[in-house]
């Protein structure tokens, strides 16, 4: 299959991910909970995989972006389990408050003093870094 990966440290390819994540990972977000600067994604299931460290850039991950991805995740749920046009309107409301939200986050940090400017390396480690283990569900 083809992967088409959004470019490095923008928030928006880090939200997409996220949202279609699936499957055994461990996702580990990285900094202050009151607005994290970046997350790890690892696979679970595969002893030596090399984990993925993906930046917030230009903003910060907020208890309020975390719901509204939770929120999508759970509608994107309900549109696979029943495609009909009144779930596919709640998915499609989700996404639209989502995107939304990663717009405001862009339009507030962008070119200020408290801009998230996190961009890890390939081989980045969180060892050193303030963490919170999250559960999928």
């Amino acid at each position: 299959g083809l992967t088409i990966l959004p470019p490095p440290g923008q928030m928006s390819g880090t939200v997409m991910i996220l949202a279609f994540l699936n499957g055994p990972f461990k996702v580990t977000f990285l900094g202050d909970p009151a607005g994290f600067h970046g997350v790890q994604v690892t696979a679970a299931d595969q002893e030596n995989a090399r984990p993925m460290v993906l930046s917030f850039a230009p903003g910060w991950w907020t208890p309020r972006e975390m719901s509204l991805l939770n929120d999508f995740r759970m509608a994107m749920d309900e549109l696979l389990e029943s495609p009909d046009q009144e779930t596919a309107d709640t998915a499609s409301g989700t996404y639209q408050e989502l995107m939304s939200a990663v717009r405001q986050q862009k339009a507030q940090w962008t070119n200020t003093k408290d801009e998230n400017k996190f961009l890890p390396d390939a081989d980045y480690n969180i060892a050193r870094e303030k963490q919170v283990q999250a559960r999928l569900v």
